[in-house]
């Protein structure tokens, strides 16, 4: 029997992180072990996840660990019989999987998974809401990024954001996380496009997806859909309301469920940007190793942890860059 273990772990932000509609300060994790592979769950109550949730999904999901190591799809399968939904926990062993899987071939987990290598592939770094000061204070955090995406949904956002356009000279991406409505995007948007705004993330609010649609025709900019689109089902929902989906492996269920999406997002000819939870290293670090398959990166959430034990993505003046070694290339800092 293969050892199969999973442990809490608290990690905390280096500055608290605020968005439309929720403010932290930390973050708990739930490390999975399985052999030499390692994943994690991040779970988020937009998922309908908590700690708790994850806690107790996790002796079942660890049950429909097959014995076979390269078994991948096998444990979906079985797992989709007795939980359909908790995707977070469900990615973590999935991560656990893939990890160990290629660990055992020897192969990195991108070349396991007969992906390009992404390293070189330039990443966004997320700041949540704050004065203009404290964004650029921020900001300065990471001299060399080329890209960051900015959290909107609240009064004076917009003015907000010109001005720390003007004064970093940093190419920009916003995220409303729904904190929006159709009239308010509208007028948002024409101003954002004319102080060089690349895309907008998730303008309104899921409960007004339907009105996606007119607000894309209108918008000069691109719109991609984040919340509420959660799985390969939920890409065809989207694929004549918006330009593009954000996929995070916390809100689909691992590595195998968003190369799904991937498929078809791409069939659809919607551009996909791979995201991500308050996650530390473990996950972040695998999802990069699909990153070459996204035309948008935004992997960064283990950066703004101040106490992540975990060593694996690396960001180098705005790119990332993998661990080397087989699996993920994941380790522990004391390792």
């Amino acid at each position: 029997m293969s050892e199969r273990r999973y442990e809490e772990l608290e990690v905390h932000l280096s500055d608290p992180f605020a968005i439309s509609y929720s403010k932290t300060d930390k973050k708990t994790n739930i490390i999975v072990r399985l052999d030499e592979g390692l994943g994690a769950a991040a779970p988020s109550t937009t998922c309908n996840e908590t700690t708790r949730t994850v806690l107790a999904a996790m002796p079942k999901l660890l049950r429909c660990v097959g014995e076979e190591i390269y078994d991948l799809a096998g444990f979906h399968q079985r797992a989709k019989l007795i939980l359909p939904d908790n995707p977070a926990a469900k990615a973590a062993v999935d991560v656990a999987l893939y990890d160990r899987a290629a660990r055992r071939a020897g192969l990195p987990l991108y070349q396991f998974l007969g992906l390009p290598n992404p390293d070189g592939m330039e990443s966004t770094i997320s700041i949540g809401i704050d004065t203009v000061e404290g964004t650029l204070t921020r900001m300065a955090k990471f001299p060399g990024t080329r890209v960051f995406k900015i959290k909107a949904g609240y009064p004076g956002d917009v003015e907000r954001i010109l001005q720390i356009a003007a004064e970093s000279g940093a190419r920009l991406r916003v995220d409303a996380n729904g904190g929006w409505d159709i009239d308010e995007a509208q007028n948002k948007i024409e101003r954002l496009y004319d102080a060089g705004v690349e895309l907008i993330e998730q303008p309104l609010a899921y409960e007004h997806r339907h009105r996606l649609g007119a607000l894309r025709a209108a918008s000069p900019l691109p719109i991609f859909v984040d919340e509420g689109c959660r799985t390969a089902v939920d890409v065809f929902a989207y694929a004549d309301l918006v330009d593009g989906i954000n996929v995070k492996i916390m809100k689909c269920g691992g590595l195998g469920p968003a190369l799904e999406m991937v498929a078809v997002a791409r069939a659809l000819g919607l551009k996909i940007m791979l995201g991500c939870m308050l996650e530390c290293a473990v996950t972040t670090t695998a999802a990069a190793h699909i990153a070459g398959m996204f035309d948008f990166l935004d992997l960064d959430s283990h950066l703004l942890l101040a106490d992540d034990p975990y060593h694996g993505l690396v960001h180098r003046d705005g790119t990332i860059v993998l661990p080397k070694g087989p699996g993920s290339g994941v380790t522990r800092v004391e390792e």
